[in-house]
């Protein structure tokens, strides 16, 4: 018998949005073309530094104050600084790692004429010129008021025009949590009595199953650039528009660790595959031990156990004779793997 110990047990998350998308108009003033940064109006902690957002224009416009883009909608990983500014990287690495220097690089929103206005979309003022932006929807003359226009007006000034966009998290990739110690998954099923007058014992029948649980980490904020620190479920539990949600796995038997000594079962995987939402983080700080947290969760929807055993792709004959291919020697068979 195989004894088998929680010391190569791992937890893979992947960051869920609720299937809510964020709205923001992003004006001349959001776009920092020398620190590559943008700036968005929505409330702070919605987006969290990691998150892999696509950001479409509303509008059908390009999303111009990105460099040399032409596009409506774009993919990109983000960091998040304390100021709640936006950097852009087409990695989850340098997203971490913040910083300008693999920031996507940004542009200025291109300048539009006073004449060339069109009612109901939403501008910047640049230069007044002599122009009178007040009656066509300005509250007021003056350089960086927004409004939105109720048509053309005459004279050399300039405007530009706010871009409406959409902003939904779109994580495709598990990743593992750094700093793991503990993880505990329960499972219960509710019963309905259906016990009558005229039995002597009750009877019982199964209903919906639920499940709920928690995971402890050691806390970390920083260094790693491939694992989910365990930082982000202490941001995660804070989101109010977008919810707590995560998609998670629980290994019980990763690959390479095998107890058994049985060579065939090596790379077998065995985990718990669902989704959760976040209920409580506790958070335990003293000077005599580590810093480290409880994050609590139930879950949402199927609770799957998933085993993967590895396994030899075999092409059996009923007569165990050998399959000849009728063709050249570097000839192959490809064989479609299947997935547990």
């Amino acid at each position: 018998m195989s004894i088998y110990l929680g010391t190569h047990g791992k937890v893979e998350l992947r960051r869920e949005f609720d299937g809510t998308s964020l709205s923001s108009l992003v004006n001349p003033s959001d776009v920092n073309v020398s620190r590559k940064r943008l700036s968005f109006d929505f409330k702070r902690g919605q987006l969290i530094t990691g998150d892999q957002v696509e950001i479409t224009s509303t509008n059908g416009a390009a999303l111009s104050f990105f460099n040399s883009y032409s596009k409506t909608s774009i993919k990109r990983f983000i960091n998040v600084d304390a100021l709640g500014g936006i950097r852009f990287y087409t990695t989850f690495a340098n997203a971490i790692n913040g910083g300008a220097a693999n920031a996507e690089t940004l542009a200025e929103i291109s300048t539009l004429a006073a004449t060339a206005l069109v009612a109901g979309t939403v501008y910047q003022i640049v230069t007044v010129g002599n122009s009178n932006f007040t009656s066509v929807g300005a509250a007021i003359n003056a350089v960086g008021t927004v409004f939105t226009a109720t048509g053309a007006t005459t004279g050399t000034g300039t405007v530009v025009a706010a871009i409406p966009i959409k902003v939904v998290v779109q994580n495709t990739d598990y990743r593992v949590v750094a700093q793991v110690n503990g993880f505990e998954l329960n499972t219960q099923k509710e019963v309905i009595d259906t016990t009558v007058l005229s039995d002597e014992f009750r009877s019982q029948i199964s209903s919906i199953m639920s499940g709920s649980g928690n995971m402890s980490c050691f806390w970390e904020y920083t260094g790693e650039t491939v694992k989910d620190v365990p930082q982000y479920l202490l941001q995660l539990i804070l989101r109010t528009k977008v919810g707590s949600q995560f998609s998670a796995r629980f290994y019980l038997k990763s690959n390479n660790h095998n107890p058994s000594g049985i060579a065939a079962n090596a790379n077998d995987e065995i985990w718990y595959e669902f989704e959760g939402v976040l209920t409580s983080c506790a958070l335990q700080f003293s000077p005599s031990s580590t810093v480290q947290f409880t994050a609590d969760f139930v879950t949402t929807g199927e609770i799957r156990l998933n085993v993967q055993l590895e396994s030899v792709d075999d092409l059996l004959q009923e007569d165990s004779s050998t399959l000849r291919l009728d063709q050249d020697s570097a000839a192959k068979l490809l064989l479609e793997s299947s997935d547990v």
